[in-house]
């Protein structure tokens, strides 16, 4: 049987009503803290209703302190799982899954800054342990 770019995709645990992605982009419109504004809700709420299958959230940090591009979006602390929120709902009104490219830009210890692959032994836990809370919150 022939696929069609328009075929319904099911995965272990996603449901892609066709196989057109969003893939991740930067869109430097989250708010200081790292929730999203209120243009960055409407391109995601926007992009749902125009028929993707699924979208990719772009860079989204998972470091309270990392300053790497402005208008960085996060997913840093528990007090940014509500407002975020309003992006999944926003994609989910349409039945579009929603996922977020986690990443870190620079990691900062005692004030210095260190680029990922710079780290030593003792912060590869600390970073592995940033990305794991992250996804705990994308995923509540």
């Amino acid at each position: 049987m022939e696929k069609s770019i328009f075929d319904t995709v099911k995965l272990p645990y996603l449901k892609l009503k066709n196989r057109i992605i969003r893939s991740a982009t930067w869109e430097a419109l989250a708010k200081p803290d790292g929730s999203p504004s209120t243009p960055q809700i409407e391109i995601y709420r926007e992009l749902a209703a125009g028929g993707v299958g699924g979208i990719i959230a772009g860079f989204t940090s998972v470091a309270e302190d990392d300053n790497y591009f402005y208008g960085m979006a996060r997913l840093s602390s528990d007090a940014l799982i509500k407002p975020w929120s309003q992006v999944t709902s926003a994609a989910h009104q349409y039945d579009c899954p929603i996922l977020t490219q986690l990443a870190l830009g620079e990691y900062r210890q005692n004030g210095k800054a260190y680029e990922p692959n710079e780290a030593v032994a003792g912060q590869i836990k600390e970073i592995i342990n940033l990305f794991g809370e992250a996804a705990r919150r994308a995923g509540l």
